[in-house]
């Protein structure tokens, strides 16, 4: 009965204490991941006002702040590239200058798959995609994701670490807090095991002379 209540109070408490830390991380992840996701809209929203960045784009009047509140170096650090559409899904322009991993044909073929397909925002593998003036931008987010990835994989595995220390925590301290318990326990089975000495004997003497006296007397 101890071992088993013991059992019960280790796996209840892991339990609320699993459910809890992985709701934080997750609520923690998500939010990570929106961030990157508003960042790479922010950017592509960018691009779309001027898509062939030069540094007097950013300080024309070597005063002004950088565009949209946004470091002085972001477009210098964007890899991208932007194929124009006509109305009728063919291909107006395509720029590839801002990146080197992606060839002027595998842009056009991926800019008409996804206008046949009719998506407008989404993943590409690494690439962050819009259509926005009929222009597909796509940023490449390659370190952003790998940084939420690595994010995620060291909260996941600090969390079962954790996890890990409170379960011995749980096992140590589980013994003390179920001593009262198993004391009183072990107190109740003994007067238990007490009372039915004491109560043997003259049991056992009345039981005798019922029967002696149903011999005698026949049954009453």
């Amino acid at each position: 009965m101890i071992k088993t209540l013991r059992r019960k109070i280790v796996a209840i408490a892991m339990l609320s204490t699993t459910v809890v830390l992985f709701c934080l991380i997750g609520f923690i992840n998500i939010i990570n991941y929106q961030n990157v996701l508003k960042q790479a809209d922010r950017k592509i929203e960018l691009i779309s006002l001027d898509h062939d960045f030069q540094k007097e784009d950013l300080f024309p009047d070597n005063n002004k702040p950088p565009r949209e509140q946004l470091p002085v170096e972001t477009p210098f650090d964007m890899r991208y590239f932007t194929v124009s559409l006509n109305d009728d899904d063919s291909i107006l322009e395509v720029n590839t200058s801002h990146i080197y991993a992606i060839t002027e044909d595998e842009a056009q073929i991926l800019a008409l798959e996804l206008a046949t397909n009719q998506k407008e925002s989404g993943f590409w593998g690494q690439y962050r995609y819009q259509m926005l003036n009929g222009m597909y931008i796509f940023l490449d987010c390659e370190r952003e994701l790998l940084s939420f990835k690595n994010f995620l994989f060291v909260s996941i595995s600090v969390s079962l670490v954790g996890l890990f220390f409170v379960y011995l925590f749980m096992l140590f301290f589980s013994s003390r807090l179920i001593r009262p318990i198993a004391e009183s326990y072990e107190k109740q089975k003994r007067f238990i095991t007490d009372a039915s000495h004491e109560l043997k004997t003259p049991l056992t003497i009345i039981d005798a002379n019922t029967e002696v006296l149903e011999m005698t007397s026949g049954e009453n």
